[in-house]
């Protein structure tokens, strides 16, 4: 079974030094849970935690926007459709921390302390490397966010800040930096509309423990304030006008609403156990849009596909008809269907996957020719449940007209012509004599 990070035995030397810091007069007061948040922090800072391998992952499923997480390796990655409430298992194997999903390369990058992952969507997580800074420090994120290429990071120990991350190199370099003393960002997030970093924060002073809005210049704008009962949040996913903050245990997951200014009806947690860390991330899905082109050509070879979509043939020839079907869209297309014109049906319900940008040909189909033909085909491909898409495409063969013998026209020359030359064959003209 991997195994995780118990960040209580170095609990002790982390309040030890916080006692310190108070008794300095310049530490905040932590709750237990922070003090234990920031312990796992050091501890991967200092490469003592304790991480699965990376290993392979099985394609994952569909399921809805809202990806979630939590740092237990055992226990699964879901994908929450909101409008359902259902939860739909994703991947197992891997702690995460914090989530961000790159739309352009339909990836979420994701965190286990200082070690930061990508997993392509249904696909297998790869690690890219250790999150470090200029210096080649390693520095362990508790959130991640992504917004127009560029991922980015926060801390809960110093140095407490945006930070963005290279995401291949994994080097971190400092993008706002707040007063360590006035957030304790454990969720991040960007709204994908205008770009503005939030983050869940358990501070309650001076800001106030709830979702922020963390500015450019570092200033601090307070948006709400956590549900009742609520101290310590650590994951945050923005998407479709609303912030989704995740919590690490059994309960809800708190939605609100930019549009409202209200906490709406919340989703059910999907964890079983209480942890430490959890991390939520807004899965951006294109729609999909099958579409296929077809190409129909028509010769008088059986053993290779024609380049002519017109011919001109003498009457009864056999002609041999081609099918090109190229998928244009962004989605496999499993089941076909052809129908000819001319021909009727050639196939129904056919099998085969035919992926984004691949092409198939279906030939011969032959046919003897008597009268100028034009023939219309109609593929169909579609996935069940996915979509479909059709396309058409003619053929012409025109047919030779029949050859007539033409007998010419005798001008006066042309005529006196032929009678010198039947004189000269001893045939005559046949003349009335006068009287």
């Amino acid at each position: 079974m991997p195994l995780k990070l118990d960040p209580m035995p170095m609990l002790t030397a982390v309040a030890l030094c916080a006692l310190l810091l108070v008794a300095a007069g310049t530490a905040r007061a932590e709750s237990p849970e922070t003090l234990a948040e920031q312990a796992a922090a050091q501890a991967a800072e200092s490469e003592t935690a304790l991480r699965p391998a990376p290993q392979g992952v099985p394609a994952g499923v569909l399921g809805g926007p809202l990806f979630v997480g939590v740092d237990d390796a055992a226990i699964s990655t879901y994908r929450i459709d909101p409008g359902t409430n259902t939860a739909t298992p994703q991947f197992t194997g891997f702690q995460a921390w914090g989530a961000a999903y790159d739309p352009v390369g339909d990836q979420v990058y994701f965190n286990s302390g200082s070690t930061l992952y990508v997993w392509p969507v249904g696909g297998a997580v790869a690690t890219v490397g250790t999150i470090v800074d200029g210096a080649g420090a390693a520095q362990s994120m508790v959130g991640l966010a992504f917004h127009n290429g560029t991922l980015y990071g926060t801390k809960n120990i110093a140095n407490e800040a945006i930070w963005s991350i290279d995401t291949t190199t994994a080097v971190a370099t400092v993008h706002i930096d707040y007063v360590d003393a006035d957030l304790d960002c454990g969720g991040l997030a960007v709204d994908p509309t205008t770009g503005d970093f939030y983050c869940t924060n358990d501070d309650s002073t001076p800001h106030g423990a709830g979702l922020v809005r963390i500015n450019p210049d570092a200033s601090v704008t307070f948006i709400a304030a956590y549900p009742p009962g609520q101290t310590d949040i650590d994951g945050l996913a923005i998407g479709g006008g609303r912030a989704y903050l995740v919590i690490d245990e059994p309960g809800d997951i708190y939605v609100w609403d930019f549009g409202t200014a209200a906490y709406v009806t919340p989703l059910s947690s999907p964890w079983t156990t209480s942890e430490t860390f959890s991390a939520g991330a807004w899965i951006v899905e294109a729609p999909v849009a099958p579409a296929i082109s077809l190409v129909k050509t028509v010769g008088t070879d059986p053993a290779v596909c024609a380049v002519t979509s017109q011919i001109t043939v003498p009457p009864g020839t056999t002609v041999f008809y081609c099918y090109t079907v190229t998928n244009t869209g962004d989605v496999t297309l499993s089941t076909h269907d052809l129908v000819d014109s001319e021909l009727g049906p050639i196939f129904t319900a056919l099998p085969y996957p035919l992926m984004p940008g691949a092409s198939a040909f279906w030939a011969p189909e032959e046919a003897v020719i008597v009268t100028t033909t034009t023939n219309t085909a109609t593929w169909t491909a579609y996935t069940p449940g996915v979509g479909e898409a059709s396309a058409e495409a003619s053929a012409t063969v025109e047919v030779e007209a029949p050859s007539v013998l033409e007998i010419p026209t005798l001008g006066p020359v042309g005529a006196a012509a032929l009678a010198l030359g039947l004189a000269g064959l001893g045939l005559g003209v046949l003349r009335r004599r006068r009287t």
